[in-house]
């Protein structure tokens, strides 16, 4: 994606083991909501915010005592979603958790629905990540890795306000 030689390795590195980290990351998003609409929204909650606080921690420890560079960065980011998985394990142990996988017919009206329902935010997802490469592209080759790295943070920090906003 532009990766030049400088930081090639570290950007290899890095998606490697977040693709390995990736079903993580899914399956986390899914218990998320499964939980939340299992009328357990606080453990929803908290099990993200400690997730996502045991990122930030996990970071500087990795990253700076343990001295593990970017694969301290990634494997921090991945532990994240483990650790609001396993918050959230106790929930489907308890007797009154009401979502249980049942047999049931394929339905053509629930498929198109749920398509119809999904369609827009699957686009609108899928629009902000070629905006960010682009983004990265042309900063990329008007600053730099520098300036590609200053607009992560300020590209970050959009996602959190956006998610809040979301939230709200």
């Amino acid at each position: 994606l532009g990766a030049d030689l400088s930081i090639l390795e570290m950007t290899n590195t890095y998606l490697r083991w977040l693709l390995i980290f990736s079903p993580a990351f899914i399956l986390n998003d899914v218990l998320l909501c499964f939980v939340r609409n299992d009328e357990n929204p606080q453990l929803a909650m908290m099990a993200m915010l400690v997730g996502s606080f045991a990122n930030i921690v996990l970071d500087y420890i990795f990253i700076f005592p343990l001295k593990m560079g970017i694969f301290g960065a990634i494997f921090a980011t991945g532990l994240s979603p483990v650790i609001s998985i396993a918050m959230m394990s106790p929930h489907w142990l308890q007797k009154k958790n009401t979502f249980h996988l049942v047999k049931t017919k394929i339905y053509t009206e629930i498929i198109m629905s749920d398509l119809s329902l999904g369609f827009p935010s699957l686009v609108a997802q899928v629009s902000s990540g070629i905006v960010m490469i682009i983004f990265n592209t042309i900063i990329l080759n008007i600053e730099g890795n520098t300036g590609v790295a200053a607009y992560s943070i300020i590209a970050n920090i959009s996602l959190v306000i956006v998610a809040v906003y979301t939230g709200i």
